[in-house]
């Protein structure tokens, strides 16, 4: 699916600092008409960072959700209505289940806003503790790095939503993490496809 991309709003979903994104939003909401997804825009940033409760200093309810759908998918023991709530949950934070969701600009807002969740978590995986191996002793070479992360991008893309009959609901989500991961570089996008097409064969 295509998805439009208003260019002054480009620095506002590359930076993933949330502090620095609210200032680039004022800003830009300051000099630039409203395209129509500016009040959008702010409700999915308030729904991942906003802390009603101001008792936590900065918070990411997207990446966390991002988090926590790694662990759930390989968990045996998750009750079917337990699960549903938090795969809606997601979807409320994610900005998918918006009434508008499905009509642009309101559906590229809802695409963008997703993307900078993955760069946010891509960054992740390139922490020198992540993947670390023998009792955490040991840092992951790049190559494993990239080769966990392939995987990781595929759960959520692909065997998330699968895995909770929501792949129709979820495409933009997929859409969304894949093409960040294969824009991360011409290693990454090298590496998913032919993990993909490994996936496709059967291997």
């Amino acid at each position: 699916m295509e998805y439009l991309k208003n260019e002054v709003w480009s620095p506002f979903y590359e930076e993933t600092d949330p502090k620095k994104r609210m200032g680039l939003y004022e800003r830009i909401r300051s000099e630039n008409d409203d395209d129509g997804a500016d009040a959008l825009r702010k409700k999915l940033f308030d729904n991942r960072h906003q802390d009603k409760k101001k008792t936590i200093e900065e918070i990411d309810r997207g990446l966390w959700q991002v988090l926590s759908m790694q662990v759930n998918i390989k968990s045996t023991f998750r009750f079917p209505g337990s699960a549903k709530k938090e795969m809606n949950e997601a979807m409320r934070i994610f900005g998918i289940s918006e009434e508008n969701a499905d009509r642009e600009p309101f559906r590229s807002a809802v695409y963008w806003e997703i993307r900078n969740v993955t760069k946010r978590y891509l960054l992740t995986c390139t922490d020198p503790g992540y993947g670390r191996k023998l009792f955490g002793l040991m840092e992951s070479s790049g190559e494993e790095k990239l080769e966990r992360t392939v995987k990781e991008i595929y759960v959520l893309a692909r065997q998330v939503p699968k895995r909770y009959g929501m792949r129709d609901e979820m495409r933009i989500f997929t859409e969304a993490l894949e093409d960040e991961f294969l824009s991360w570089s011409e290693e990454a996008r090298e590496a998913y496809e032919g993990f993909l097409d490994k996936q496709e064969k059967g291997d």
